[in-house]
């Protein structure tokens, strides 16, 4: 059995808890990001002002208060999107309905906070941009669970387009309409992405990269790519309502069987900065 609740901040000591074995995951499941961001994760927490993003973090917790999983969010209010920074679950379990359970409370409290959508990456699923097989199954694993919910790579733009010479496997990046079916409009997508590339990414990205990435989503409506492993009339765009009171408990089985169980769900830009 777990739940999932919401940490506000580290002042509590059963949130101080929970944050402590949420950066133990973020160290074990992200070994390529710098040890000051994950030390960060509170400050995050209490001031927007650090990452210009509104700070959420979720956490699926056992009956012993044993953290199993969590979800990191950044709300921009003013464009009015959200980005799923971090989504992962324990080093060396599988999930369980974890992770399916995590995503659908950050589809449910983005679309409650009046998003235009939900935007994250995830690594290619194409042998051309990631050669490494291994990474190939577990990407298509990702891909095809994202799929299930409309959510789908971003296509003809230069999102995916490495910043150093010897990059390779960049993420893409996806969208997630939140139970809407039509595309994203350009100028949407485009004040997404400089956000995104600005402020997550300050000091890893070039500002002329940033401008070329801008510059190349020139398609309006911005597409999406087809489905590839779902069939549409299978989706479940759908946003699942909240439970009337309280915080619901789920069985390990109740909700979606993927297994996230490869080291991240998505690679962040971060990775490629690593020797």
């Amino acid at each position: 059995m777990f739940r999932i609740r919401r940490i506000y901040d580290e002042v509590l000591p059963g949130n101080r808890s929970a944050l402590d074995q949420v950066k133990a995951i973020m160290r074990s499941r992200f070994s390529a990001v710098p040890a000051e961001e994950i030390d960060q994760l509170g400050r995050y927490l209490r001031n927007p002002f650090l990452k210009r993003f509104l700070a959420i973090l979720f956490v699926a917790e056992n009956l012993r208060h044993r953290v199993q999983g969590f979800a990191f969010v950044l709300h921009e209010p003013q464009i009015q999107f959200c980005y799923l920074d971090w989504i992962a679950t324990q080093t060396g379990k599988s999930s369980g309905g974890i992770g399916g359970a995590l995503y659908d409370r950050v589809r449910r409290e983005a679309a409650a906070f009046g998003a235009k959508g939900l935007f994250f990456e995830s690594l290619p699923d194409d042998a051309r941009l990631c050669p490494t097989e291994a990474l190939l199954i577990d990407n298509r694993k990702r891909l095809s669970f994202y799929e299930q919910y409309g959510a789908r790579p971003i296509i003809g733009t230069a999102y995916e387009k490495p910043y150093k010479p010897d990059q390779t496997c960049m993420p893409h990046l996806m969208f997630d309409g939140l139970g809407r079916t039509e595309e994203p409009k350009r100028d949407f997508v485009r004040a997404v992405t400089r956000a995104i590339l600005e402020r997550k990414y300050a000091g890893y990205v070039p500002a002329d990269y940033i401008e070329m990435v801008e510059n190349s989503i020139d398609q309006d409506p911005v597409r999406l790519r087809e489905f590839r492993y779902v069939k549409p009339s299978a989706v479940s765009a759908e946003i699942p309502s909240a439970p009337a009171t309280g915080l619901p408990w789920f069985s390990r089985t109740s909700t979606s069987p993927i297994m996230f169980t490869s080291k991240a769900m998505s690679k962040p830009r971060y990775e490629f900065e690593a020797s």
